[in-house]
């Protein structure tokens, strides 16, 4: 008999944590390792239980989300597959969360069976992404939005978040502290910007910004 997969899950809701942990429960193709209710425990847990999988909630205040956790997590051992589980499902998300590292993204509303059908996708090497989800990439993949698609450029919500507090004239310091990101993840983003957009100052970045009019409070 395979092993079991061994699995973290986190969410800052304890009735979801007790439901996913009741999902496995008796079920010896699964082995749950531990239970986390911020991103920063998740990623203490994963250092000390070393999971196979981690599902993790991205919307989980205080702390750092569960995108940022992810990214941390993945630091540190790159072979821990990650499975996103949200009641949210934009698809600037969705497309922030598998470019940060993500195997595969389901909605709270998912059922029993896909619930363990997508962890042993992503267990086994492959993507899995709710059918709603795929819909919605499907569209956006389709629709000409407002500019930050422009010559083929797609921004993830954090980077035009983070693009327009440059613009802004937040520093890093500024940046990290608002989002509670450290300052190295602040340059990883603003190095990203910067290449994928082909500006290599400020300067150019305030532009852009202005050109499109956004504004600091965009989401």
């Amino acid at each position: 008999m395979d092993s079991p997969i061994r699995t973290l899950l986190v969410d800052d809701q304890g009735i979801i944590l007790e439901g996913l942990e009741a999902l496995l429960e008796g079920d010896e193709a699964y082995a749950v390792v531990g239970l986390a209710r911020s991103g920063e425990e998740a990623v203490r847990l994963a250092e000390r239980r070393f999971p196979d999988v981690v599902v993790m909630d991205i919307s989980m205040p205080p702390g750092f989300d569960g995108i940022e956790a992810m990214r941390r997590i993945k630091l540190k051992q790159p072979h821990i597959k990650v499975l996103m589980l949200s009641m949210y499902h934009m698809s600037d998300m969705v497309q922030e969360a598998l470019q940060a590292g993500a195997s595969g993204y389901l909605l709270k509303n998912t059922s029993r069976k896909q619930f363990k059908e997508a962890l042993k996708t992503v267990m086994n090497g492959g993507s899995f992404l709710a059918s709603e989800i795929m819909e919605d990439l499907k569209k956006a993949a389709e629709k000409e939005d407002d500019g930050d698609r422009s010559n083929g450029v797609i921004l993830t919500r954090r980077e035009r978040q983070i693009l327009c507090m440059v613009a802004f004239e937040r520093n890093t310091y500024q940046i990290a502290h608002e989002l509670r990101l450290s300052h190295r993840t602040v340059e990883t983003h603003r190095r990203n910007i910067m290449r994928k957009l082909r500006i290599s100052n400020v300067a150019g970045l305030v532009k852009y910004v202005m050109d499109r009019g956004w504004h600091l409070d965009m989401s």
